[in-house]
């Protein structure tokens, strides 16, 4: 996990839904303990899942690689 956060959200940076949640989701981690993933900024191999599903459907990944 990267910079040591306790979480990875994966989100889609083009839906404004998606958006929204991690603005919302931003504004109540004070202690900065998530990262935020845009899907469409990475490499395939990079995604949790799929390319279809992460773009479908935020993702949450915690430091022991459970989604």
């Amino acid at each position: 996990m990267a910079h040591g956060r306790a979480l990875e959200v994966w989100y889609d940076g083009q839906c404004p839904v998606c958006r929204a949640s991690r603005d919302w989701c931003a504004t109540r981690d004070p202690e900065g303990r998530l990262e935020f993933r845009d899907v469409r900024a990475v490499a395939e191999a990079e995604l949790p899942v799929s390319r279809a599903d992460a773009e479908a459907s935020m993702w949450v990944r915690d430091a022991d690689g459970a989604l």
